[in-house]
């Protein structure tokens, strides 16, 4: 798609991994790699980022909460390679403490999809 007076065309494909109360804990996959792509998305979709300044207010159950977004794995191409170079990190501290609060709250929901034919 082409640049539009409503801004570029971006995808992201997202699918809800789990559920504690109003906060979901979300798998997202971008596609095209726009600035804010995921924060802009996600709020638009009634789902915002905990922390997020920009995009979200500050949530009176997490009022010191920054921005809940980060990349567990990646594939980027590097300058001058021509293959994909694959990166895996560990869930930081800050998002463990928030997810074990959570978890003391709230019980875990997984939603259920059915396939649509």
């Amino acid at each position: 798609m082409d640049d539009t007076d409503d801004g570029k065309f971006a995808r992201t494909i997202y699918h809800c991994i789990a559920q504690y109360g109003n906060f979901s804990l979300m798998r997202v996959r971008i596609k095209t790699g726009r600035t804010h792509q995921i924060r802009v998305h996600m709020k638009y979709l009634g789902c915002p980022i905990l922390g997020d300044s920009i995009y979200s207010k500050q949530n009176a159950e997490f009022p010191d909460a920054t921005l809940m977004l980060h990349s567990f794995f990646m594939k980027i191409r590097l300058p001058g390679d021509t293959k994909l170079t694959a990166f895996k990190t560990k869930v930081p501290a800050r998002f463990q403490k928030i997810e074990k609060a959570l978890k003391a709250k709230y019980k875990k929901e997984v939603p259920v999809w059915k396939k649509s034919e």
